[in-house]
């Protein structure tokens, strides 16, 4: 299908990021269109540095997380192609990984999956922790391979399912996948990941190594944006330590991020060069985890090999992966039946959730009609805000909070409101305006949002009736 890309959509899909950016109090965000084998947009929204105002551009680099990890995979699937290892391969055979039983053994397929078995052991969120300026409370001793391999030898009862089970998203495992490649190539997997991966897709600026981030006169201050949306910027180095770069330390401008696009988008093709078969590269981009059901808005998903995969997406399949580093962070969306992908990057701690609303305006969908779900969040923030009641003697808070509505009763008067409540929704029609909230357990007591002739807001809370302001 061939996209028609005219003015108009573009001025819609500037509103639409530059709106998510208000919402979320996004600095900077960088963003790419590609379809049908060239750059469609490519373009800079907001700063790079609030301070200074500097304009974000196509080429700022942007810590990019966690997307880095299908560079990681890509890296697996080479390396099996060259017949340096199998997926197959237990990691013991490769690295100094002491837990799992004989007869069940986790295997290299299972850490590009998240299925080890292992949950998120928290290997990398003390160094997460520091370069983004948070505190972490545990204080674990995380700075050499040595550090990191007692830290998951020692976690052997956490092992609760045999690996292929269960999914759980793991760093760790990641992590391992990067001394694998360096046991295999002989490279430090830094200089394995540029010399066959970035520079065949002619992406030079790309980097993990700290000097070179630090000294580009194009990259990001990186901020660590609370709730209440004051911006503290992260002036000096942010970058990841080496432990952690398999698993989310790639730095990328927007517009190098492109070629990885037109790579993946084109059977593993890049100009004249094959980075990968196109057989490895269906599969890391087949669902090798499957979720269960948990909408009915969507056909299957799971996750693949470094990436999430989810079909029925307005009648497509959208095979995408977000990545944080908590004070920067970006997300790559790929259609390959539409042979169109999106790249974000954004100096914060993600990206917002714009992918589907994009998609819409460029194949001219109504994204009301055809994914139900996006709606809610709007529908929610209109329900956002202070309600008063008569004569104001009492006022109360609604606001979102990890995607749900929260009540919370401001001047501590009301009989069972107390703290922060989360109000939930009793369908998950967007437009039905009827929550309950829980006050004691097992009690429900519902709440509903309605409005007046005049089209002003109320809720009804057991004997109270608040107006919205």
């Amino acid at each position: 299908m061939l996209i028609e890309f005219s003015e108009k959509k573009k001025l819609k899909i500037d509103d639409i990021i530059s709106n998510a950016m208000a919402s979320s109090h996004i600095p900077g965000l960088s963003f790419v269109i590609v379809h049908d084998g060239k750059i469609l947009y490519n373009r800079g929204y907001g700063a790079t540095n609030y301070s200074s105002n500097q304009p974000i551009t196509p080429g700022t680099l942007i810590g990019i997380g966690s997307c880095t990890k299908s560079f990681t995979c890509l890296a697996i699937m080479r390396l099996q192609e060259e017949g340096k290892l199998s997926i197959e391969d237990p990691v013991s055979k490769f690295v100094p990984l002491k837990i799992g039983k004989k007869d069940s053994l986790i295997l290299i397929k299972h850490l590009m999956s998240h299925t080890s078995g292992l949950p998120n052991l928290g290997s990398l969120s003390f160094t997460i922790s520091r370069m983004s300026m948070t505190e972490n409370p545990s204080w674990i001793p995380m700075a050499s391979c040595d550090d990191f391999y007692a830290h998951i030898n020692n976690a052997g009862h956490e092992l609760l399912e045999k690996p292929g089970e269960a999914r759980y998203y793991n760093n760790s495992g990641y992590v391992m996948l990067g001394h694998i490649i360096q046991e295999v190539s002989g490279m430090s997997y830094e200089n394995y990941i540029e010399e066959h991966i970035l520079k065949p897709l002619e992406i030079t600026r790309g980097t993990f190594e700290r000097d070179k981030i630090m000294a580009d006169d194009d990259v990001i201050t990186a901020y660590l944006v609370p709730r209440e949306g004051k911006r503290i910027p992260r002036e000096s180095d942010f970058s990841i330590e080496p432990l952690g770069n398999a698993a989310g330390g790639l730095f990328l401008s927007s517009k190098e991020m492109a070629n990885y696009i037109l790579m993946n988008l084109n059977q593993g093709k890049f100009k004249d060069l094959q980075i990968i078969s196109s057989e490895s590269l269906n599969k890391m981009q087949s669902i090798q985890s499957k979720d269960k059901p948990v909408t009915k808005h969507f056909g299957d998903s799971g996750y693949g090999f470094g990436w999430g995969i989810l079909e029925g997406v307005m009648g497509y399949t959208m095979i995408s992966h977000g990545g944080s580093m908590r004070v920067s962070g970006a997300s790559i969306s790929l259609f390959p039946e539409l042979s169109l992908g999106f790249g974000i990057g954004v100096n914060m701690i993600a990206p917002p959730q714009v992918s589907f609303d994009i998609l819409a305006v460029l194949i001219d969908k109504n994204i009301s009609e055809e994914l139900i779900f996006t709606t809610i969040g709007r529908e929610q923030q209109k329900l956002v805000g202070i309600y008063k009641t008569y004569k104001g003697f009492n006022t109360i808070e609604i606001f979102i909070k990890s995607n749900l509505l929260h009540v919370k009763d401001i001047n501590s008067v009301h009989p069972i409101i107390s703290g922060e409540i989360p109000l939930i929704p009793i369908s998950d029609d967007p437009e039905n305006r009827e929550y309950f909230i829980y006050v004691a357990p097992g009690l429900k007591q519902k709440i509903a949002f309605k409005e007046t002739v005049d089209n002003n807001l109320y809720v009804n809370i057991e004997r109270y009736r608040y107006h919205k302001e």
